[in-house]
């Protein structure tokens, strides 16, 4: 029912509607942690995470990400940030109300 194009990360030009985002977050993560946040959903919702590995470089994850030993986790209640490195990593998520598609 949201007509607001500012409300959606992406949108058409008829509907408004492609991807409608819920939440955004930024954590650090401490070394080998994980950080775990409810999505508040009854299913596993698109995600997209980023790690930032460098002083300005960020990796999208998809899954598991180990060539850079962080990773990001989906089910049906949470998303898990982990960080399997010596020192803190920072990362960024966004959950969108959209299902994912398995």
């Amino acid at each position: 029912t949201e007509k607001n194009p500012d409300n959606f990360f992406l949108y058409s030009d008829n509907d408004y509607i492609i991807l409608k985002e819920k939440i955004r977050g930024e954590f650090d993560v401490g070394a080998s942690s994980t950080k775990t946040i409810p999505h508040g959903l009854s299913y596993i919702p698109f995600v997209i995470g980023f790690a930032k590995i460098a002083s300005n470089r960020w990796v999208q994850l998809l899954g598991d990400s180990s060539s850079f030993d962080v990773y990001l986790e989906v089910n049906s209640y949470n998303i898990v940030l982990g960080n399997r490195t010596a020192s803190a990593v920072k990362f960024k998520y966004y959950i969108y109300y959209d299902q994912q598609v398995q």
